[in-house]
């Protein structure tokens, strides 16, 4: 058994119970348990929520915490300390944007965006690209793969707007087997694209098309064609001129001069260029 002098105990209710002059500093509980306020200078520790208040002698005021949400005033957002050159080439966090999805705010150069694209799971004469506007777009690029449907020859063609008139001229260089050679015409009714002689035959096509109206629409076309396993057939590098310059062109019609000819597996895309 511990002994205290009677002095120590008259001191200690004297000055240091919940009445004293010197009443007790540090307390701890719950967070619901803290004391009345009303007496200056008192700290109490929550020991659920992990917070420290103190007694002004109005109200208890947090003095501390450990728990970041517990803070008073917590901003929304931050703004980050300029860093910009942290993410740019060579940087410490250097973004590559061929990981990113979506289209960059700035212009990049070099750019299609994909306007249509199919892949035939029936064979078809023909097929339209319909809701055009070229005014608006600028450009476009074509590409086809285009398997021939057909067991015979045929010809594979693009027409603008469907126009089928004699309004196509052209100017082209092409190799077939070790000749090279060269030929021009005017009042053609189509922009050739490819063609066939055997069934599932290739014809592998990209184009460029100028496509704003108030000018004669211009085409740079490349393909090779009457492609089968081994074989290359021929190699085409044309330019063309639509000769309409006032209609806006509003469709494309790839069409095949057999029917069917545009045969299952035949890829048609057509993208706009935006920067």
């Amino acid at each position: 058994m511990k002994f205290f002098p009677p002095g120590l105990i008259k001191h200690a209710i004297k000055w240091h119970q919940a009445d004293g002059k010197d009443p007790q500093i540090l307390k701890g509980g719950l967070d619901a348990n803290k004391p009345a306020a009303g007496k200056a200078g008192r700290i109490y520790f929550a020991v659920d929520t992990h917070i420290f208040y103190y007694d002004n002698g109005v109200a208890w005021e947090k003095a501390g915490i450990v728990d970041y949400p517990d803070l008073n005033e917590i901003p929304s957002s931050f703004t980050p300390s300029a860093h910009k050159t942290t993410h740019q080439d060579g940087g410490t966090d250097e973004i590559n944007v061929a990981g990113l999805s979506g289209l960059l705010a700035d212009p990049q150069r070099g750019l299609w965006a994909p306007v249509y694209e199919e892949i035939l799971t029936e064979a078809a004469t023909s097929k339209t690209i319909n809701n055009l506007d070229g005014n608006t777009a600028g450009q476009y690029l074509f590409k086809c793969r285009i398997r021939n449907g057909y067991a015979g020859g045929v010809a594979f063609n693009l027409r603008l707007n469907g126009d089928s008139g004699a309004n196509y001229d052209r100017n082209q260089i092409y190799g077939d087997g070790t000749s090279a050679l060269a030929s021009s015409g005017t009042g053609t009714t189509a922009i050739s694209i490819g063609s066939g002689t055997a069934l599932n035959q290739q014809s592998l096509q990209k184009g460029y098309l100028y496509a704003k109206s108030g000018y004669a629409r211009q085409c740079v076309n490349e393909f090779i064609d009457r492609a089968s396993w081994g074989v290359i057939g021929r190699i085409f590098l044309s330019g063309w001129w639509w000769n309409n310059t006032a209609d806006n062109i509003t469709s494309l019609v790839i069409i095949a001069s057999q029917t069917n000819g545009l045969g299952v597996g035949t890829y048609i895309g057509l993208f706009k260029r935006i920067a």
